[in-house]
């Protein structure tokens, strides 16, 4: 029997929040959500900084408030570098609400003080902004049991830049969040920000109509807990969300040796979120999926790799295109399974069902003997024929199992498979290129062409209907598939890696990879360690 995982449905979430700011940008500008480039003199385009960053620039009227924690008196006015105040609570009286007021942390310096609720700016181009000042690491606000920045209610145009969040030496059984938005609003921006060792890193848990929302440049580490599911990001009744850039690492893990005792964490969860775009991000060792979506938006040009699951989509509308998934590796022994891309259409999600699109993927790897794991599945429980899977130009390599599954006991659903690339170099009696397992299917549904396969299986193991093998022949003449091929490819270099790419860069291995991965910040964040280069490199290995 095949046997795979389904997440349960999300519950209504409460938890805490923290988050860090770094030196804003002083370049000129009429709207602080402009970006500007900053690059080094390096010869090398490769280490420049990736630029546009988002620079901020004070209004006419507005109050920015000093804060340092080492050399800073709260009787101190607080209008001067110089004149800096000690605490944020008392920094915080000066912030007016509705008016574009900067707080400004030292950098290196630490509090150990949660900011509580910010205020609003004035408008998108006039925001409130919390950031840093000075020379030296991101300043940190640090806690064990609470959220650092929590905003309940209604509020617009915040910005926050360059500030690290911690929750270090936080037991995994008491929660502790970075940024929490519960209520409505629009207009949230977090960049350059470092967030680890918390339960979750930035919630967005909307009473209404909260929209515009942009979590861009960030590092995302070491999430952990046991009362609740560890997340990097979580957004439920949200619209327009933007999540680009961002490195995630190790969600569902308290250190880089062992994953936490509530091991199914998830980087980036989105629940009733609409008109979302994940794109350009790096995701590396999670617990659970990269990636659990529902409802409608694109993801593009995302790298992930050694973690439990790639993206997943339930009940969505959705684009999953150009993204690289290497080397999918399970942690939880609860689940030996991994995948690459899952697509789970079922009734009963809180949107109606829309087409969805796997285009250009790259899939290669895993690291388990467990068999029954699929790099691509699509699953249909519906009871009409409502919606469409594409499934097309997608490259699956060196799987060492079912390549695509086809699941369900009840298919209506539209399926097109067309120019994708399903290549096993090795052999493996339970490696399928497709697997169908379908009670109920009308085969007027299911439309298949222009697919290139390669097995080092017997010819007649190469595809597996309804439990019965079949050889490519066989499948052709079962499935109509027209302007097919079963030839070797001579590929450019496929087994590309992040170890050959960390040499490539002068490092040593993955590992010294995403520990310079975890130190980028802006000014500092070159463009050879950004997602677009790295699956620049292993795209062009299967030219």
């Amino acid at each position: 029997m095949w046997r795979f995982w389904r997440w349960t449905s999300p519950i209504s979430l409460l938890f805490l929040c923290a988050c860090q700011a770094q030196e804003f940008s002083n370049s000129q500008s009429n709207n602080p959500f402009t970006t500007s480039g900053n690059n080094s003199n390096s010869e090398n385009p490769g280490d420049k900084d990736i630029g546009d960053w988002t620079a901020l620039t004070a209004s006419v009227d507005t109050r920015i408030v000093y804060v340092s924690s080492s050399t800073g008196d709260d009787l101190n006015d607080g209008l001067t570098k110089e004149s800096a105040k000690r605490t944020i609570a008392n920094a915080r009286l000066l912030i007016r609400s509705g008016y574009p007021d900067w707080l400004l942390l030292k950098r290196g310096d630490q509090w150990e003080e949660i900011f509580g609720h910010p205020d609003s700016g004035r408008s998108a181009s006039e925001p409130f902004v919390l950031s840093s000042y000075g020379e030296g690491a991101r300043p940190i606000l640090h806690s064990l049991v609470d959220s650092i920045f929590a905003q309940i209610g209604e509020r617009h145009f915040i910005t926050v830049k360059g500030i690290h969040f911690s929750g270090v030496g936080r037991p995994a059984s008491q929660q502790t969040s970075g940024v929490i938005w519960e209520g409505t609003g629009s207009h949230l921006l977090v960049e350059d920000c470092k967030f680890e060792f918390l339960t979750m890193g930035i919630t967005i848990d909307s009473h209404g109509d909260t929209n515009n929302i942009k979590i861009r440049r960030n590092i995302f580490s070491n999430f952990y807990g046991t009362l609740v599911r560890p997340l990097a990001i979580y957004a439920v009744r949200t619209d327009s969300i933007l999540i680009e850039d961002n490195f995630f690492n190790e969600t569902g893990w308290e250190n880089s040796q062992s994953p936490s005792p509530h091991t199914n964490g998830i980087a980036v969860f989105f629940y009733d979120a609409n008109n979302f775009v994940i794109r350009k991000n790096i995701f590396s060792r999670h617990v659970g999926p990269a990636i659990r979506l529902q409802e409608s938006g694109i993801v593009e040009d995302n790298l992930i790799f050694k973690s439990f699951g790639g993206i997943t989509m339930a009940a969505a509308s959705v684009t999953a295109r150009a993204n690289i998934i290497l080397d999918a590796t399970p942690y939880d022994p609860g689940f030996p399974f991994v995948f690459g891309i899952d697509v789970d259409r079922y009734a009963g999600g809180v949107a109606p069902l829309g087409p969805v699109r796997v285009d250009g993927n790259i899939i290669k790897g895993k690291n388990t003997s467990i068999q029954h794991s699929a790099a691509i599945r699509v699953l249909s429980n519906l009871s009409s024929s409502a919606t469409t899977t594409t499934v097309t130009k997608n490259t699956v390599y060196d799987w060492q199992d079912t390549e695509l599954f086809l699941q369900s006991s009840n298919w209506y659903d539209t399926v097109d498979v067309s120019e994708n690339t399903f290549y096993e170099p090795g052999s493996n009696p339970n490696l399928y290129m497709i697997a169908m397992e379908l009670s109920t299917v009308n085969q007027s549904l299911m439309h298949f062409s222009g697919n290139r396969y390669f097995s080092s299986n017997p010819a007649s193991k190469w595809f597996l209907e309804n439990y019965v093998d079949r050889s490519w022949a066989q499948w052709v003449a079962d499935s109509g598939e027209l302007n097919s091929s079963n030839q070797a490819i001579a590929f450019k270099n496929p087994g590309r890696d992040m170890n050959s790419y960390a040499q490539t860069v002068g490092l040593s291995d993955e590992g010294d990879l995403i520990e310079k991965l975890k130190t980028l910040e802006q000014g500092h964040w070159p463009v050879k360690f950004s997602a677009g280069s790295i699956n620049s490199y292993i795209r062009d290995g299967f030219n």
